[in-house]
């Protein structure tokens, strides 16, 4: 199942898809068999892989990658089996035959649109006869009918894709995550640099290149006026704070808190 498994969760496997189709099969079987012995269950394998009794099958198929399929009498078998009589046409007249037909075409009808669903068809998916089987890495699940006569086998074939869709949809649920943070929480221990803006003022290149020691350059605020904050150099707007000394430290006095 390499072809299937490129898109699935390690460790992925056939047991769900297989359990699923097991179940499907068992209730239209209990549906239309009354008192039927139980078919047990199937497995599922490449068509390239598959046995004899898979080379007789008459398959219906979709173009949406899925097909069904009985052997060993087709759909007269089935009515017959729904009839609870012998399979062998024998004796039976062309009405006994066509109406075992027609039981057996209902059947069969009602086990394509059970696949639908688990499948992931479309409903209304419209299906054809085709004398063409599943290709080779194509998967096959079937199972062989009990009965009167000899036993009749039923398959159902999916494409990769379509098997990968049927086992994903069994996988167990993932396990539940906790819940992000606020923005506010996740932000809340993160480190920024505080500063108080103490002034500017203009100067021209050549005044820059003859500053000296000792040279005064005066700022455009008052020594008595609030300075504005910054944070990681950025002014903070609404923000405003006065020098203060705290033992042999200065510090910022805020007389206007930060906001936004």
């Amino acid at each position: 199942m390499t072809e299937a498994r490129t898109w699935l969760p390690p460790g992925a496997d056939t047991g769900g898809a297989e359990a699923a189709l097991a179940s499907l099969l068992a209730r239209w079987s209990g549906h239309w068999f009354v008192g039927s012995k139980d078919a047990g269950a199937g497995r599922l394998v490449h068509m390239r892989e598959a046995g004899r009794e898979l080379r007789t099958i008459a398959w219906h198929r979709c173009d949406a990658g899925a097909a069904v399929g009985v052997g060993a009498g087709g759909a007269i078998a089935l009515g017959a089996k729904a009839m609870g009589v012998a399979s062998g046409i024998g004796d039976r007249t062309s009405g006994d035959l066509q109406l075992l037909r027609q039981l057996g075409e209902a059947c069969l009808q009602d086990l394509r649109q059970r696949v639908q669903e688990p499948l992931g068809l479309a409903s209304g998916t419209r299906w054809s006869e085709s004398l063409q089987v599943p290709a080779p890495e194509d998967m096959v699940y079937h199972i062989q009918l009990p009965g009167q006569g000899d036993p009749v086998p039923i398959a159902i074939g999916v494409t990769p894709c379509r098997l990968a869709r049927l086992i994903k949809s069994h996988l167990p649920a993932p396990p539940a995550h906790a819940a992000l943070a606020s923005p506010e929480a996740a932000l809340a221990g993160t480190e920024l640099g505080l500063s108080a803006m103490l002034g500017t003022c203009d100067v021209t290149l050549a005044e820059i290149e003859a500053l000296a020691p000792g040279d005064v350059l005066v700022l455009d605020r008052h020594v008595d006026q609030a300075l504005p904050l910054a944070i990681e150099c950025l002014p903070v707007r609404g923000s405003a704070c006065t020098i203060a000394q705290t033992d042999d430290r200065l510090a910022f006095q805020l007389t206007q808190a930060l906001s936004g």
